[in-house]
């Protein structure tokens, strides 16, 4: 009996190895499938060895021959010129930006650029950058498109493309495959590709990045399969703007700064990036504009193509294909009647004319040039030289303002906080806000020359540059406790007590106390709060609360208002009493000014514009460097210049991102405050205008009769 269960035990024991013998090379043949599944296995032998060599200098070439259904209609002299300095920026180094018409190839070119600078490993680290980061996956997704599905680019780069193939379309493949039982540490991510590391290849290890010009740039850098490190030594920035950021003056200066400071220097300390811009300039004095200037950044090497580079001489006969050709579409009729007069007079109509790109156009288009005035009356003659010839015009009324550097250059040297010695009078200006309180201090000689003094806000954030709301330090922190109103009553009492404790002295020694304050109270809720501030302050004497109204050319300018007993009337400003309308002060009068801020918006501008030396002119304290943000501040609106017989306003308006312009108003406030405190304005008007005012007061003298008595101030 001893003897069976010996031999049951011995038997169990058997099965049990056989098991564990059989569990092994169960496993041993799946870890053999396995890697036979992640090796990529042998790779093909390069199919034409002299095609591939031609190509490895010469980027036309090699668009021509791996490409030709991207480029099926030739090369326009633009062209050539475009892909020479591709050429150049992708093997000698540099920066090249390139504004060519909407759909002239620009983006493909620079796609095609990635491909070639990867495959031959001319440059290891490319970086895509888009206006936003979906824009430059998008391009990073057509190149991979190439990579995986060019049959001629897998018969001449079988060491790219055939670890590529393998991993159908499957990007969780990528982490596990291997070649000749090593990892080929291929990448396949939506927004980065890295190419397999295989013996003997020049594009091992190469990467591609994709990433927005608003998102996380700084900082690239990647270890290869050596264990050494590369950081980025080309990018390509396509169309790094949008219309939104185009037309905001504050937008285009901080994708600049990211474009000549952050992109720019992603190759490392001491090391230079290649580059290459394809571009639109969409506004005047956008990103793009501004790096195509090569007076302005040289170093870009800047490339501005038109569609078309002169417009025919029989202007006559255009205008009536155009009208034919708008009937013509009316009645449904496509246009036809219209393509019956271009053949018909085709050699006088094309005389004189010359476009950048003979076949370009339509395959219902007879040339180029008719293609080209198609499109020009489809799409408006704004967004066709927009769009198409890289020169848009300035909207109609839009104004050429002053640029950032232009006001910062104001600055004349006098510390801040010093009064020039010719000035008689000291205002300010106080701009209520919900966090902080704005404030700017003027001084004025009695011809209106102004110089500022001083600026900055309430409580101080301690910092040359800030947003407002980034400032940690508001009124509600800083009165704790109190509600909005109570905290904004208790900044304004602080601020005014400083103001008016402070001896501002002259260059010569001579000190000046402020003569006026204004206080805007148009803002919401805290405008009763404002009113009752001014009203009980002890140096209610020098304080007027204001209000801003923006009258525009729809507006009776306010000469016309209807005139009351008791007003002020100054330089496009009314001084009267008034009852607050709400809360527990409404049927209180108090003083205070209204003022026509289109008016005095276009005034500050003016005056900044006047040279040095000139009178009426306006300087800054300082250096330039100490102006930045109030550079931003006066440029967050745009005017419109609008007209009527005899009359023009200037119409402003916030920028659509609602950047902070409060200092704007400061300096605004301030030259209402030297005009209340009787400085004199002299206005250039022109002979026209002059006329045309002569008229307008000799029809309002005739309504004059029966008006009450008013005073009136300069």
């Amino acid at each position: 009996m001893a003897e069976a269960e010996a031999n049951r035990s011995n038997d169990d024991q058997e099965r049990a190895d056989r098991y564990r013998r059989h569990k092994k090379r169960v496993a041993e043949h799946q870890a053999e499938d396995s890697r036979a599944g992640r090796d990529i296995a042998d790779i093909p032998p390069i199919a034409d060895a002299a095609r591939r060599g031609l190509c490895r200098l010469n980027f036309r070439l090699f668009c021509e021959l791996y490409f030709p259904e991207k480029f099926g209609l030739g090369w326009s002299a633009d062209h050539l010129l475009a892909i020479e300095r591709i050429e150049g920026a992708v093997l000698r180094g540099g920066l090249f930006a390139l504004a060519m018409p909407r759909g002239g190839g620009k983006t493909t070119l620079a796609e095609c650029a990635v491909i070639w600078a990867v495959a031959y490993g001319h440059r290891r680290f490319v970086v895509l950058v888009g206006a936003a980061k979906e824009h430059a996956v998008a391009m990073l997704e057509n190149v991979k498109v190439e990579l995986e599905t060019n049959d001629l680019l897998y018969a001449d780069f079988p060491e790219v493309c055939h670890a590529i193939r393998h991993l159908e379309a499957i990007a969780q493949k990528a982490g596990g495959q291997q070649y000749q039982g090593k990892r080929t540490y291929i990448r396949w991510k939506t927004d980065e590709i890295v190419v397999p590391t295989i013996p003997g290849s020049q594009a091992s290890g190469c990467r591609v990045r994709a990433r927005g010009i608003s998102g996380r740039i700084n900082g690239m850098k990647a270890t290869l399969a050596d264990r050494s490190s590369v950081r980025p030594d080309l990018v390509i920035i396509d169309d790094p703007q949008t219309m939104q950021s185009a037309h905001s003056a504050s937008q285009c200066k901080k994708r600049l700064g990211v474009l000549t400071g952050s992109i720019l220097g992603l190759a490392g300390p001491g090391q230079r990036i290649a580059g290459v811009m394809p571009c639109t300039v969409m506004v005047p004095g956008d990103l793009a504009d501004q790096i195509l200037d090569r007076e302005k950044y040289p170093q870009w090497q800047g490339l501005r193509t038109k569609l078309v580079e002169q417009w025919p001489d029989a202007t006559e006969l255009w205008e009536q294909y155009l009208r034919i050709r708008a009937d013509s579409l009316r009645a449904g009729h496509g246009g036809a009647g219209a393509i019956e007069f271009y053949r018909a007079h085709r050699e006088a109509m094309d005389g004189g004319s010359r476009v950048a790109w003979e076949r370009r156009k339509r395959p219902e288009d007879e040339s180029a040039i008719q293609h080209a005035y198609d499109l020009r009356q489809d799409l408006g003659t704004e967004s066709f030289d927009a769009e198409y010839q890289n020169q848009p015009q300035r909207p109609e009324g839009q104004v050429e303002e002053l640029t950032p550097e232009e006001i910062c250059a104001k600055a004349n040297g006098i510390p801040r906080g010093m009064v020039p010695d010719a000035a008689t009078d000291l205002t300010a200006f106080i701009d209520v806000n919900k966090p902080l309180l704005y404030w700017a201090v003027a001084a004025w000689k009695r011809d209106f020359t102004g110089h500022l003094v001083d600026y900055n806000a309430w409580p101080d954030p301690k910092r040359k540059y800030f947003r407002m709301k980034e400032v940690p330090g508001t009124l509600m922190k800083r009165h704790r406790g109190a509600g909005l109103e109570g905290a904004i009553h208790a900044g304004l009492d602080e601020l005014v007590n400083f103001l008016m404790d402070c001896e501002w002295s002259s260059e010569s020694g001579s000190t000046l106390r402020i003569g006026r304050i204004l206080i805007d109270y148009g803002w919401g809720e805290t405008s009763t709060t404002v009113l009752e501030f001014c009203r009980r302050s002890p140096h209610g004497a020098i304080i007027l609360p204001a209000k801003g109204k923006g009258i525009g050319i729809k507006s009776n300018p306010m000469e016309e208002w209807p005139h009351h007993e008791g007003e002020i009337r100054g330089h496009h400003w009314i001084v009267a009493r008034a009852k607050a309308a709400k809360g527990k002060k409404a049927g209180r009068e108090t003083q205070r000014i209204t003022v026509d801020t289109n008016y005095w918006k276009t005034m500050l501008h003016e005056r900044l514009a006047y040279a040095a030396g000139d009178a009426g002119g306006l300087t800054l304290f300082g250096q330039a460097s100490d102006h930045q943000m109030l550079a931003q501040h006066l440029l967050a609106e745009a005017r419109v210049r609008k007209a009527l017989p005899g009359r023009t306003v200037d119409e402003w308006s916030l920028s659509p991102e609602k950047p902070d312009n409060h200092l704007g108003d400061c300096i605004v406030g301030n030259f209402v405050a030297a005009s209340a405190q009787g400085a004199v304005i002299s206005v250039r008007i022109s002979e026209a205008t002059r006329q045309a005012r002569k008229k307008l007061a000799k029809a309002a003298k005739a309504k004059k009769a029966g008006r009450p008595k008013v005073r009136y101030f300069q």
